[in-house]
């Protein structure tokens, strides 16, 4: 699904390197699942994939999409955008505040293609819709919580937001600091997805890739310029017992 943050393009390589590192593991936290994408490249490398994230309303839309329900997924109109935008927490809510907005950003705007004949909509229902059927041994669970209720001993995918990214409407700025602390304290292997991390954690992919810095309005793209960015994939093996 389109989402701010998403790791559609890499999820692929991320899942395959885990696996790599862990051959012998059966299951895996995801406590940053935001939209899908190596949640479900996970699943495809064999893993049981215990998804979750402290949003409300994209956990809501998971679960329904799990249960086989269509209706969330539904055709986006502008007026109804506007309307979900205020409405309690529901499935509905969750596909449309983040897979009918400009750049996959919570409420960010009703999102058109720039050549109008595609709504930004459709290609984030299709993908969930796909979601669901793709052929995978052990489906995926979700459930809303914060990170720090992950299990203290078990392996760890995380993909929390970046250094320097802006929070979602309505959202605290996120606490860097406590999120490596934790990291650092688990008994459990941890990877994280980030492009700069501390240190004393390694390193063991990373790849540089080029993006433009402005939003997906036509009337920025003239002014819109490349950013060279390199995606890292940390690993913290965790604690000795």
């Amino acid at each position: 699904m389109q989402y701010q943050g998403g790791k559609s393009r890499i999820a692929g390589v991320i899942a395959a390197k885990i696996r790599e590192l862990h051959p012998t593991v059966t299951e895996i936290w995801e406590p940053f699942c935001g939209g899908g994408a190596v949640t479900l490249a996970l699943a495809k490398v064999g893993f049981r994939v215990h998804a979750s994230d402290n949003h409300e309303d994209l956990i809501l839309m998971w679960q329904a999409l799990m249960r086989g329900e269509t209706e969330p997924f539904a055709d986006v109109t502008e007026a109804e955008y506007a309307v979900l935008k205020t409405a309690p927490p529901s499935a509905r809510r969750g596909f449309v505040g983040f897979g009918a907005s400009f750049g996959g950003g919570w409420f960010n705007g009703y999102g058109r293609q720039p050549s109008q004949s595609r709504d930004v909509w459709a290609p984030s229902q299709s993908v969930c819709l796909s979601f669901r059927t793709a052929t995978i041994a052990n489906p995926p669970d979700f459930t809303h919580a914060d990170y720090t209720a992950v299990p203290d001993d078990v392996l760890v995918y995380a993909d929390p937001p970046y250094v320097g990214t802006k929070p979602y409407k309505g959202s605290p700025a996120f606490d860097h600091a406590a999120f490596w602390s934790w990291v650092r304290q688990r008994k459990g292997p941890t990877f994280i997805s980030e492009l700069t991390g501390p240190a004393d954690i390694s390193i063991v992919w990373r790849k540089q890739h080029k993006s433009q810095n402005a939003s997906n309005s036509p009337t920025t793209k003239a002014t819109a310029h490349i950013i060279t960015r390199e995606e890292r994939l940390y690993y913290k093996p965790g604690v000795s017992p």
